[in-house]
């Protein structure tokens, strides 16, 4: 006995997940190419400061501090988004293999609604903490003087939020037809 659950699109309803799919596929590639920016600005930054410290004794000020607060973040979380639209996290596929279409859908849509809140209560708290940091004008004090660091608290927020819209996003496109296209299931058609 096969069960099967279809859900009912109406046509706006389908161009709205089209659109919205857009503009998370633009925002993630835009993401991730501020990251691949940021990366090779520390390359840049770090190789010229310890190349000016080879040569006149003295780096250039706050690198670690622009490397830890600015560019480490960029790497870590903006590529987020991208790496979860592509499908290139971590997975047990040796596994998922094993099992029929109706249960790769079915693994994909709990994987979904699992992550979902993680993801949600991580994007939450990093606003919480963005929020608060921004309040007291967060800095560190350098040896050039004071850093602002509170800005780059926004980037995980911003980032997770982003991750959070294109799961839920996933999770309506998971139930779906199993060809990828929105045709019969329109409701209306």
């Amino acid at each position: 006995m096969e069960v099967t659950v279809s859900a009912e699109f109406t046509k706006q309803e389908v161009e709205l997940i089209s659109i919205l799919d857009d503009i998370i596929g633009k925002l993630s590639k835009l993401f991730a190419g501020v990251a691949f920016i940021a990366m090779v600005l520390m390359a840049v930054h770090i190789s010229g400061s310890v190349l000016l410290r080879f040569v006149t004794g003295h780096g250039i000020p706050v690198t670690i501090e622009v490397a830890q607060y600015y560019y480490m973040v960029c790497l870590t979380y903006l590529p987020l988004a991208l790496i979860e639209k592509q499908g290139k996290h971590l997975n047990a596929e040796f596994l998922y293999a094993m099992f029929p279409p109706v249960g790769q859908r079915a693994l994909d849509f709990l994987t979904q609604a699992l992550l979902l809140p993680y993801i949600g209560f991580m994007a939450w708290r990093s606003y919480l903490n963005a929020a608060d940091r921004m309040a007291a004008d967060e800095r560190i004090t350098t040896t050039a003087g004071y850093f602002m660091t509170w800005p780059a608290r926004w980037i995980v927020p911003v980032s997770l939020s982003l991750v959070f819209v294109y799961v839920v996003l996933k999770m309506v496109r998971t139930v779906l037809p199993t060809d990828g296209q929105i045709n019969s299931n329109v409701a209306g058609s």
